[in-house]
Formats: structure tokens, C-alpha cells, sequence
């Protein structure tokens, strides 16, 4: 009876576990502004338009980006500049924070002044290259 007793046990850590770590997985996968982030980063393009016309879509991208803004304090998009490998994430983070302060601090200006990391472009259907830092430099208003 006793090895019976220390089975059901076994049996019972396990599925207190299993369910802890599906419920753990469960909520990281909803987090809204983690999906945009990593939606962002898959399409790995910075898309913009100077320009829309009533009745044209905007660019996925700039759907994303506009989601990012709303759902990220600048706190967040400050960590997101300073901390996601991607490029193209860090510029819609920093244009999201250009937007929402008035102040960039000096350290993020630094960090993507000389960021050097080359990020694919789509400028009104007009594929291209160009630096983080290039780019960064325009969206200061």
C-alpha cells in the first residue's frame, strides 16, 4: 500500500507541474505587446510612407508599429531600444518614443545615433538598405 501511495504522489506532483508550466506558457503567448514585438521583428522590414491616400491601407508594419505605441509605456520602449537584437524593433520602439516624449534621454540618442545595423526599407513601395543610425536621425522633429 505504502509504494501505491507514492505513486498517486508522483502522479500528482506531475500534473501540478505540467499545469503550472502550461498556464506560465499560456499567459507569455497573450501578452499583446510581446505578439507585436515579435511580429515586428519576423517581417523584419521598416515600412513608411510619407503620404497616404483616403482609402489606402496602411503597411502591416506600420499597423504593428502603431500598436507597439499605444501598448508600450516609455519606460518599455526605452528597455526594447536598449535591449531587442533587432533593428527595425528598435526603430519603431524609438519612433514610438520620439512621439511620446519630448526629451529623448541622452543615452538612447547615443545608442541609435551610432547604431550601424543595416535594416531592410520599403519607402512607398521603394525597396532599400539603410542604417538604424540614418534612419534614427530622420525621426527627431
Amino acid at each position: 500500500m505504502k509504494k501505491l501511495f507514492t505513486i498517486a504522489q508522483a502522479f500528482l506532483l506531475l500534473v501540478v507541474f505540467s499545469s503550472a508550466y502550461s498556464f506560465t506558457a499560456g499567459a507569455s503567448n497573450t501578452d499583446p505587446l510581446k505578439k507585436i514585438i515579435k511580429e515586428i521583428s519576423k517581417a523584419n522590414i521598416y515600412e513608411y510612407a510619407t503620404m497616404y491616400q483616403k482609402g489606402t491601407e496602411l503597411p502591416e508594419q506600420m499597423r504593428r508599429y502603431m500598436a507597439l505605441k499605444q501598448l508600450a509605456s516609455p519606460e518599455k520602449l526605452i528597455s526594447i531600444i536598449k535591449k531587442d537584437k533587432n533593428g527595425v524593433v528598435r526603430l519603431y520602439a524609438y519612433m514610438a518614443l520620439v512621439s511620446s516624449l519630448k526629451s529623448i534621454p541622452a543615452d538612447i540618442l547615443h545608442q541609435m545615433n551610432n547604431d550601424q545595423t543595416l535594416v531592410q526599407t520599403n519607402h512607398e513601395n521603394i525597396a532599400g538598405q539603410q542604417t538604424v543610425a540614418t534612419i534614427a536621425s530622420t525621426l527627431l522633429f
